[in-house]
């Protein structure tokens, strides 16, 4: 099993204890249970894991590849919307164009070539990066409506 999917796996149930907590807390309260205490366990457990992973990264190949693009991503997401807001570029499908272009020139200017799967990576984290934005379409019944750009 190569890095990828090991981190796949990792963040996958990461996410599915996450969804239990939230739906098992409630229940836990009315039962009378400390869940402070146990959130505030698990808060330090999560710091240490974190340490932890900050320690193992350079042994991790691919890893610290695919934490510069995560942050390269999101500035370049930020970088196209100054401009957009500045009025340097006029159009808003243009934004998305800027932030790719930007994210595959630091790549290539740290010596990372841009395969067709690190591109769909790019692509898919620059739209998960204007979500953070707060850039929500109105939801109406047209399924292309309710599609974000950048």
């Amino acid at each position: 099993m190569n890095n990828a999917y090991t981190l796949l796996i990792t963040l996958g149930t990461v996410a599915f204890v996450a969804v239990v907590l939230v739906a098992f807390l409630p229940l836990l309260r009315r039962k009378g249970i400390d869940t402070k205490g146990i959130i505030d366990k698990a808060a330090a457990t999560l710091e240490k894991l974190g340490a932890a992973a900050s320690l193992i990264k350079p042994f991790v190949p691919g890893l610290a590849m695919f934490d510069g693009i995560l942050t390269a991503c999101g500035t370049a997401v930020n970088m196209a919307e100054q401009l957009w807001l500045t009025g340097q570029i006029k159009d808003k499908e243009k934004r998305k164009g800027a932030a790719t272009d930007y994210v595959k020139r630091t790549l290539k200017l740290i010596g990372v070539e841009v395969t067709p799967e690190i591109d769909k990576l790019i692509d898919a984290t620059i739209e998960a990066e204007v979500l953070k934005l707060g850039h929500h379409p109105k939801i109406t019944g047209d399924a292309d409506a309710q599609q974000p750009t950048i």
